[in-house]
């Protein structure tokens, strides 16, 4: 299970080690190296656990094929996914909404129509990064190159999750980037409506 962690089958390490690199590298200096390394080995396993079981449920109630369970689940990808979620507390407030409602959208819709589980896999290691970063505490200060490391990051983070259906992730993720900015604008209003009474 930890060994799977660094099988690499994503094809040219030249095209995906540099997004990757500003993803880990932009979490340990907002984070520290203790909790980039829980995140990540948290991410892998449960995820791979979890998958592991809904697989299993799914092959013993006949949804899938016997098949499946002969499907290698190995990579780097669910582990980068949780750390790539765990960033989410660490952005400014004002983001997060668009952020969450973004990257939560773009992987349900990949998972709504991808036929495959590591797509599963990717966007519950995802949430349980969203939901470490909770338990994180503040943020360091922010930088413009940690902003740049952000971009790529953010970027890797997308395409690991979008490679089943890139257009269906973007529509997703806009149309969830645009609902959470709604109902963040709406909040305000009403907080600072109630503020002014």
């Amino acid at each position: 299970l930890l060994e799977s962690a660094f099988v690499i089958d994503a094809g040219p390490i030249y095209v995906w080690l540099p997004g990757l690199v500003c993803l880990l590298w932009l979490a340990e200096l907002i984070w520290g190296s203790a909790r980039l390394v829980v995140t990540f080995v948290t991410g892998h396993i449960g995820a791979t656990l979890l998958v592991a079981a809904g697989l299993t449920a799914a092959v013993e109630l006949g949804w899938l094929a016997v098949s499946v369970s002969r499907a290698a689940d190995v990579g780097m990808s669910y582990g980068a996914m949780a750390v790539l979620g765990s960033l989410t507390m660490a952005l400014p407030r004002r983001w997060r909404p668009a952020w969450m409602g973004w990257f939560l959208a773009a992987g349900v819709g990949v998972v709504a129509v991808g036929r495959d589980f590591t797509d599963v896999g990717h966007a519950v290691a995802l949430a349980l990064g969203m939901v470490m970063s909770t338990r994180f505490g503040r943020a360091r200060d922010w930088t413009p190159a940690r902003f740049v490391m952000l971009g790529l990051a953010a970027a890797f983070g997308y395409l690991v999750l979008a490679d089943t259906d890139p257009v269906v992730a973007t529509a997703a993720g806009m149309a969830g980037a645009v609902i959470a900015e709604c109902v963040r604008r709406a909040s305000s209003r009403r907080r600072s409506g109630r503020t002014i009474d």
